[in-house]
């Protein structure tokens, strides 16, 4: 497994963010775009893929994935905010595509009102019009449950990758997430298996440290060894009162618990 971080767990942005990363010891960065306001972000153009490409090379940091963010506008009467939601995500997969980036996280927010099931027919019909981008790049889309509406049980995940029925559909898993809704983390990554793409590791109510809240980290990590996981392991903590030392200490964590040297 590596180690990466998403660039608002460091405290840096754009193209500041891959050699911050090289400085506090990460060997990957998971960069976001918002489908709502994807306007000026490193992601959207070409030029921005450059920079990035380049930085990779030079750091040795990877893009290790990316994240559409806001794509609850894909579930929402205004069809021109939906069609942006697709181009944005669509956009995405080509940019993680030239980084070599096979994993996107895709935010499932929703509006606060919309029923599930309503919203579990507009997510499969949204995916529906991005895998065949997916499935030709080879790039993988891995919902995640965001926290604040329409908790995404394991049973949930489950049956949304079988609507959505495709070779490129994942889970992207966040342990602090699914504690906060009410799950345990370790059953779900078990009964989730290869479902689960990419996991995010941190602790929920914005704890900044892991090992520091209520995360059962023993149970958690017997359940990644016991589902064969061997992918990236993403910080999405909390920058506390030092957004540096607090990324430091959460990469030592892992690695300890990973016994790596």
């Amino acid at each position: 497994m590596k180690i990466g971080t998403r660039t608002g767990s460091i405290g840096a942005e754009g193209e500041n963010a891959l050699p911050v990363a090289a400085e506090l010891g990460f060997a990957g960065v998971e960069f976001s775009i918002s489908a709502r306001d994807p306007a000026g972000n490193i992601l959207a153009e070409q030029a921005g893929w450059d920079t990035l490409k380049r930085q990779a090379a030079e750091t040795g940091v990877t893009v290790c994935s990316l994240c559409v963010g806001n794509l609850g506008v894909m579930l929402t009467g205004d069809g021109a905010a939906r069609r942006q939601g697709i181009e944005v995500a669509t956009n995405a997969i080509a940019a993680a595509a030239f980084l070599d980036a096979r994993v996107i996280l895709c935010a499932m927010d929703a509006p606060a009102d919309q029923p599930y099931d309503e919203s579990f027919d507009r997510w499969v019909d949204g995916f529906g019009e991005i895998m065949p981008a997916a499935e030709q790049a080879g790039v993988v889309m891995a919902p995640e449950s965001v926290g604040r509406t329409h908790p995404q049980s394991a049973e949930r995940f489950q049956r949304l990758v079988a609507a959505v029925d495709s070779p490129q559909i994942g889970v992207y898993f966040d342990v602090g997430n699914a504690h906060t809704q009410g799950f345990d983390p370790a059953a779900d990554l078990r009964d989730l298996g290869d479902l689960v793409s990419q996991i995010h590791t941190k602790e929920p109510d914005q704890i900044p440290l892991m090992g520091t809240g209520p995360l059962d980290w023993d149970a958690i990590f017997a359940a990644i060894e016991a589902i064969g996981y061997d992918g990236w392991l993403v910080l999405e903590t909390s920058i506390g009162d030092d957004a540096h030392a607090s990324a430091v200490y959460n990469r030592e964590f892992l690695e300890k618990r990973l016994g790596i040297v």
